[in-house]
């Protein structure tokens, strides 16, 4: 019963999708067909999203919304048409050209092909070598663009299901090496990028893929000799001048970077890439405030929820300086402390560095059980006590080593002494007011209002406390 309303749902959305359309109400069809779409993404609701937007001269939205549904559907062939019209609609004749005649090969439509053939007034030399290049420049737009997508293993996928032929040439395979480079998978990345360079040996794309590679692997003899080689590059075009500058600043060639980057963003050329690593370049070169502006720019164009370059550098400035000594020290509940800290970050794989995996893959029993409650949500209750308490008392006093490691002392005699952990609100209170009163005048009644807690629950704890040694 309940697929039928959702299939009938979706069906009244279309009807009045299909009614807006006619009537040229455009932003409603649009409404009502996004809604039909996110019940069931058909192409054919799909080719009802595309109509409106082609009539609202949105061909942008139109060929971002074609290359996500791509993504999922590489054999909807009809995509490939309906970007050769929007290219028509954005008068690129080069990409209309070129994607309609992949097109026509998918499914053998010649009279497409004739139609853009008078479109375009083209006079074809050699008809066979235009269809080739047709495949090959489709194929390296396809993969950029599920690329800057952050789908690799899709774009990788495209350029796999392309002919042999395609594959094989020099571009796509050096988009190919790109992507296992980011995927990790440096051997394979490896190989073709050393044939590629045999084949080509300054050709600026390999090069900044191998040297990238030379640097995550750490082969840091060979890499230098390669960094030489790139920093002496002379890029031919604005492209080339992009992708070199945006190597650079990965590997925190911040002025050389800054050297290639800065004339491309003041000709106005719109790239996430370069506002962003520009913006990290300007950080690094310490001019603060002209790289927050670019950062935002890039959060405008992307939508990004990603740290800035301050915010980044003060955060591994963190890992370094705080949570390194903490994890390798000597005391368990300093461990413990440094584990909570990694916790506190959304995405631990941007900013824990490898030598502190090392750490946390050989930690004790109890260690281990933590991360287990960080990394993979599972219910432990004695490291979720402790965990608890700190997420409190973080709040209270932010980055407050000394108090969290009370906290974790007297949590852990509270776990010893086998006392019921329900109180775990008044624990925390008594630790608090213990801690506090060490070096200033604190009432038990402004701790007990902080943390929500009953007079009588609070003594409770500090009785306990003092039965038990706590």
């Amino acid at each position: 019963m309940e697929k039928v309303i959702v299939l009938n749902q979706e069906n009244h959305h279309v009807q009045i999708g299909q009614k807006k359309l006619k009537q040229q109400n455009y932003q409603e069809a649009i409404t009502h067909f996004q809604m039909a779409f996110s019940k069931n993404p058909s192409f054919e609701i799909l080719k009802n999203l595309l109509d409106c937007y082609k009539a609202l001269k949105q061909y942008n939205k139109a060929e971002m919304l074609v290359f996500h549904y791509l993504a999922d559907h590489f054999d909807e062939y009809e995509c490939f048409y309906e970007l050769s019209q929007i290219y028509i609609g954005l008068r690129n004749a080069n990409k209309a050209f070129l994607f309609g005649m992949y097109y026509v090969q998918m499914v053998n439509d010649e009279s497409y092909l004739d139609e853009m053939a008078t479109l375009f007034e083209v006079i074809y030399h050699d008809k066979e070598r235009a269809i080739f290049e047709s495949k090959v420049f489709v194929t390296q737009m396809v993969f950029q663009n599920f690329y800057g997508q952050g789908r690799i293993e899709t774009a990788l996928d495209f350029i796999e299901n392309a002919p042999f032929e395609v594959q094989n040439e020099f571009d796509i395979r050096n988009l190919k090496a790109m992507a296992l480079l980011f995927l990790s998978r440096y051997d394979q990345a490896s190989k073709m990028l050393v044939q590629l360079l045999e084949e080509r040996e300054y050709d600026i794309n390999a090069l900044c893929h191998y040297t990238l590679l030379l640097y995550n692997t750490h082969q840091t003899e060979r890499y230098d000799q390669f960094l030489k080689k790139l920093t002496k590059l002379t890029p031919m075009n604005d492209d080339e001048r992009l992708k070199l500058g945006i190597v650079l600043s990965y590997l925190s060639e911040y002025e050389s970077s800054k050297d290639l980057l800065y004339p491309l963003y003041k000709k106005g050329i719109q790239s996430a890439q370069l506002l962003y690593s520009l913006s990290k370049n300007l950080f690094y070169l310490d001019d603060v405030d002209q790289s927050e502006t670019l950062f935002q720019a890039y959060k405008a164009l992307t939508n990004a929820q990603q740290p800035s370059p301050k915010e980044r550098f003060e955060q591994e400035q963190m890992v370094n300086e705080k949570i390194y000594p903490l994890v390798t020290h000597i005391d368990l509940h300093h461990r413990l402390l440094g584990i909570y800290y990694i916790s506190k970050y959304k995405d631990q794989s941007i900013y824990i560095t490898d030598e502190i995996w090392d750490v946390l893959e050989n930690m004790s029993d109890f260690e281990t059980l933590y991360l287990s409650f960080i990394f993979n949500k599972l219910t432990v209750k004695k490291t979720g006590f402790i965990h608890e308490g700190l997420v409190k008392l973080d709040q209270l006093n932010p980055n407050y080593d000394a108090l969290f490691i009370y906290w974790i002392d007297k949590a852990s005699a509270i776990i010893a002494a086998k006392l019921p952990l329900k109180y775990k609100s008044a624990y925390i209170a008594a630790t608090y007011y213990l801690f506090e009163s060490q070096e200033r005048s604190i009432t038990k009644k402004e701790v007990i209002n902080e943390f929500d807690v009953t007079m009588y629950q609070f003594n409770k704890a500090l009785l306990l406390f003092k039965q038990n040694d706590i």
